[in-house]
């Protein structure tokens, strides 16, 4: 199996793909059509990590294949690419496109998001065999200079961080925003400064955070992270590594990342206590942003309400309506996202 370099930088091999493209789209849409195979390929990349797993076990990746195949739940996802030769990357099939290369590429990611619906609306969205006026928003030969740009990195559960969609997704905010003269907070909040903000706003266990234009409600998620990091300063939470107290890890399935249960309790932890965790509403109007968003990770969870059960349960749960009606924050395609961080 044919491993990519996992030494290139993440900001110069985002650019290298943005390069790739570079002419076929105005440049602040170049993240449309880059998302989306990033996310694919790094969840082939774990995919690949999960039958090697089992191909120690079993003696070969072909045995790996068919088990799988037979049982879904021996790993974290199942997706239904599968290579020639099963030593072969499972990106290989991706990336080794040669006809109808647009066409063939929506059908693959259509096919993962139907093995998998909580990435349908994500992984899906972007058909790279749209036309615009007769041609191609993309042609052949640019998809294939992007789809060997990502080829150009590994992204398995050993060689990137967790959140690599969302860095990339910042990145390419950031970049494009500044090439085009504007400033990227105009856009994005910058993770930093994101962290200042729930440190300020003090989270206390039990208290429900509302961000009426949460974009991909990392503010939300980082005051959630500010009380865990609270709640370990005073001893009621075991350290990252599982081992405060005594308590030791779990896994969770969904990414492979290793972290202690909230309560404490993991085999020797019970003498931790437990703590109420924030209650988090987010709503989005626009649903590139959402999906982006709503990617399903380790620690988070998402549910897409109606947006006055969202203003409701705002309400609710603050006594704050947000300064209006259900109609003043009424926009087309608007999402009430409820979150859940794990």
């Amino acid at each position: 199996m044919t491993d990519n370099s996992p030494d290139k930088s993440l900001e110069s091999w985002i650019w290298d793909a943005a390069c790739s493209i570079r002419g076929a789209k105005d440049a602040a849409k170049y993240k449309e059509f880059i998302l989306p195979l990033i996310f694919a390929k790094r969840l082939c990349d774990v995919f690949d990590d999960e039958l090697s797993r089992i191909a120690k076990e079993v003696g070969s990746r072909a045995k790996a294949f068919k088990l799988v195949k037979h049982d879904k739940k021996l790993v974290r996802f199942y997706l239904p690419i599968e290579p020639k030769n099963p030593d072969d990357a499972v990106w290989s099939v991706i990336r080794t496109l040669s006809d109808r290369i647009g066409e063939q590429l929506t059908t693959h990611l259509r096919s993962i998001a139907d093995a998998k619906p909580l990435l349908k609306g994500i992984i899906d969205r972007v058909d790279f065999n749209a036309t615009t006026h007769g041609q191609r928003d993309i042609d052949d030969d640019r998809l294939s200079n992007l789809i060997e740009a990502i080829s150009a990195k590994r992204l398995g559960l050993a060689d990137v961080d967790a959140d690599i969609i969302g860095r990339s997704y910042e990145y390419l905010i950031r970049k494009f925003a500044e090439g085009s003269g504007q400033s990227a907070g105009e856009f994005y909040t910058p993770g930093e400064v994101g962290m200042i903000m729930a440190l300020i706003m003090d989270p206390q266990p039990g208290m429900t955070a509302s961000d009426p234009t949460c974009g991909s409600a990392s503010l939300l998620i980082k005051c959630e992270l500010a009380l865990e990091e609270k709640m370990r300063a005073s001893g009621r939470l075991p350290s990252p590594s599982g081992k405060g107290a005594g308590s030791e890890s779990r896994t969770d399935k969904g990414t492979g990342g290793h972290f202690p249960s909230p309560s404490g309790r993991g085999a020797g932890g019970e003498g931790m206590k437990s703590y109420a965790r924030l209650k988090l509403y987010g709503q989005e109007s626009k649903p590139g942003t959402w999906a982006m968003g709503s990617k399903p990770t380790h620690r988070v969870s998402w549910r897409t309400i109606g947006l006055a059960s969202f203003l409701s349960r705002v309400a609710q749960n603050t006594g704050d309506d947000l300064g209006g009606s259900a109609e003043t924050y009424r926009r087309p395609l608007c999402f009430g996202i409820v979150i859940h961080v794990r």
